[in-house]
Parts: structure tokens; C-alpha cells; sequence
């Protein structure tokens, strides 16, 4: 090699290659979520919707989007596993609280708002299911949840496409330095449907604690960060970040 390669070589930066999208054949995920109030003694996946676990579907089924606002006609960006169980994303315009047909998906994993003004409501994707107010009457049918404050998905949670292979790099657990906890932070991966198993696990008593559990994710793995705590009303976050690779 020349000292031009070299030098090419050593300045090299594979993320930021990565995100840029410069690198054929992969691309990345950075999942994240919250709890904005944990329960007490209660083990509870990571994201910001009712429910303390979120139900994954067994299989591709119609999913519906809608606001609790009536006003909101807001272009919204959706993205998951189609009927293919290939990676999907989709744009969609809200008809303020009617519910509207987004199509069959096997997973929706996040929303965000791609317009210049934030949405009045909070928006809900989710299986067929009689509405009120723009809101679903059952939460183990929500899919995915937007709320108003955050005009994007807080759901650390998520699916490998069927075509590809993931690599988890790094995951981050955190909570509220303004309150005292003993938390312990899970992560958890399934296969084909089954149960789900402990990867990683790591208690913290501090804001905040970095884990770098390196793995592989294999096609239509599940994967979920989850948070058990011995204080109720913390505000517990979660993140992890996965590479991909077409197979």
C-alpha cells in the first residue's frame, strides 16, 4: 500500500460510513424507547404506551392508523415488515380521528411526524379494532404509539427482516438522575415465535450504564429492551444498536 492508502485506510470511519449509507451490503438500526413512569415491581418492556408488555403478532394482518385529534391531517412517515417480512416504510396523511387502512404489515415499529407543524393528538397504529375518539378501545391491539409530546416513536423494541442478519453493537440503559432506584435492565430475543430468553441483564443504581453485549440476531428475531424496578414513577430509557447485512 502507498502512503495515500495508508493514510485512507487509518482516517477510515465505519459508522460513519455506515450511516451515510457508503457501505454496500449493510445498513444500521438504533432502536430507543422510554417508560415515563415505571410501575413498582413490575417487569415492563420499554416504550411509552399503557400496556407493560408489548404483544407482538404472529402473523402479516391489516394495521390502521388514527389520531386522538380531529384536526390533524399531518403527513406521517411509518416503518416495519411488510407482507414479506422485508423492511417497509411507507408515508401516510392522517384523517384527523378516522380510522384509515395503511395496509398488511407483520411488525410496524415506528412513526414520526415528516411535516413542519407537530401533530394536536397522539397517534396509534394498530390492528382492526373498534375506535373511539381516534383512539383504539383495546391496547394489546396498539402496534405502535406516537405520542404528542415526542411527534416520534419511543419503542425500544424490534424485528430482524427476513433478509437480512443483525449484529448488536451496544446497548445503553438510563433513568431519571433526579430520583433514587435499584433498576434492573433486560434484554431480551426470541426466534420463530417462541419464548423469549435473557441476552443481556445489568442492575443499576446510577443515571446511567452502557452494556456491550456483542451477539448475532438471526432473520425474524425479536428483540426487546425490558426494565424492572424496586421505585414506582422513574423514567427508565432504553437503547440498542444493530447492524444489518443483506443475506
Amino acid at each position: 500500500m502507498n502512503k495515500k492508502q495508508w493514510n485512507d485506510l487509518y482516517n477510515y470511519d465505519f459508522f460513519l460510513e455506515l450511516a451515510a449509507g457508503r457501505i454496500p451490503g449493510k445498513s444500521q438500526e438504533i432502536k430507543f424507547g422510554e417508560i415515563p413512569s415505571i410501575a413498582l415491581n413490575t417487569l415492563q418492556d420499554v416504550w411509552d404506551f399503557t400496556p407493560a408488555l408489548y404483544t407482538f403478532q404472529a402473523d402479516v394482518v391489516e394495521h390502521f392508523i388514527s389520531s386522538s385529534n380531529n384536526s390533524d391531517t399531518q403527513t406521517i412517515y411509518i416503518k416495519g415488515l411488510g407482507e414479506d417480512k422485508k423492511l417497509k416504510e411507507m408515508t401516510v396523511t392522517l384523517a384527523g380521528q378516522t380510522k384509515t387502512s395503511i395496509g398488511n404489515w407483520y411488525r410496524t415499529f415506528r412513526i414520526a411526524n415528516v411535516n413542519d407543524d407537530e401533530t394536536a393528538g397522539n397517534i396509534y397504529i394498530y390492528e382492526d379494532d373498534t375506535v373511539t375518539a381516534g383512539v383504539p378501545d383495546t391496547d394489546s391491539k396498539v402496534r405502535a404509539y406516537m405520542a404528542q409530546t415526542e411527534q416520534q416513536t419511543l419503542m425500544c423494541i424490534y424485528t430482524i427482516p427476513i433478509d437480512k442478519k443483525g449484529y448488536l453493537i451496544a446497548t445503553e440503559s438510563s433513568f431519571s438522575n433526579k430520583q433514587s432506584a435499584d433498576i434492573t435492565h433486560r434484554l431480551k430475543v426470541r426466534s420463530n415465535g417462541g419464548p423469549f430468553r435473557t441476552a443481556a441483564t445489568v442492575g443499576i443504581e446510577q443515571s446511567y450504564h452502557p452494556v456491550v453485549p456483542y451477539g448475532v440476531l438471526d432473520p425474524l428475531m425479536d428483540i426487546k429492551a425490558q426494565a424492572y424496578s424496586d421505585t414506582a414513577g422513574v423514567r427508565v430509557d432504553g437503547k440498542f444498536f444493530i447492524i444489518l447485512e443483506d443475506i
